[in-house]
Formats: structure tokens, C-alpha cells, sequence
């Protein structure tokens, strides 16, 4: 995920220097982009510094969603849903909800 991040701030970047050799550019369009490129330079240096997430136990976990589940949060309970598929069933008129979960794969490993 980091490194995505990073390509993607690169790729902004080098776009900027394409833009920079594109022609004559007035010296406000060339001061936004070199502020622009530092900007992303520095969110590239931070993202690169940033320490990586440590792993969380079984027991962990557990006790958030046990917090979550006293006292929901939206803002928590969105991060927990990856997805929700609707699938209809027309000849039994019915309606399936299928939640899935952003935990899956963490639970799988540490369970």
C-alpha cells in the first residue's frame, strides 16, 4: 500500500516535470508547480520514513469488535465492511445480503 502511494506521488510528479519542459510558462504557473513537487516530495520522504503497521493479536482484535459492538461506531463499523452484495432471487422473491468483511483475512491468519 505504501508503495502504491509512493509511485502514485511520482507519477504526479514526473506529469509536473513533464509539464515544466512542455513551453514557455509564466512565473506564477512555474511557482505552482515547483510548490507542487516539493509538496509531493515531502509526502513521498514521509511516506517512506513511515513505520509499518504491527500486527495485531487475535485477542486484539477481538477486543475492539467487542468495543464496537457495546458502543457502535459508523465511522469503525464502515472500515469493517469491504463490500455488500444484494442478490435477488426472482422465482422465490427473495432478497440475499451478503456483508463482507475488511477482517476476513486478518481473522483467518490469527484465529
Amino acid at each position: 500500500m505504501r508503495k502504491s502511494k509512493v509511485a502514485e506521488k511520482q507519477k504526479k510528479i514526473d506529469a509536473l516535470y513533464g509539464n515544466l519542459s512542455a513551453g514557455v510558462l509564466s512565473p506564477e504557473v512555474l511557482a505552482g508547480i515547483d510548490k507542487q513537487i516539493v509538496t509531493l516530495r515531502q509526502e513521498i520522504e514521509a511516506l517512506e520514513t513511515l513505520e509499518p503497521p504491527r500486527n495485531f493479536t487475535a485477542p486484539e482484535i477481538r477486543a475492539w469488535l467487542q468495543t464496537i459492538r457495546e458502543a457502535p461506531n459508523a465511522t469503525a463499523v464502515k472500515l469493517l465492511i469491504e463490500r455488500i452484495e444484494v442478490l435477488r432471487d426472482k422465482e422465490k422473491d427473495t432478497t440475499e445480503f451478503n456483508i463482507v468483511s475488511t477482517l476476513n483475512a486478518v481473522v483467518s491468519e490469527t484465529a
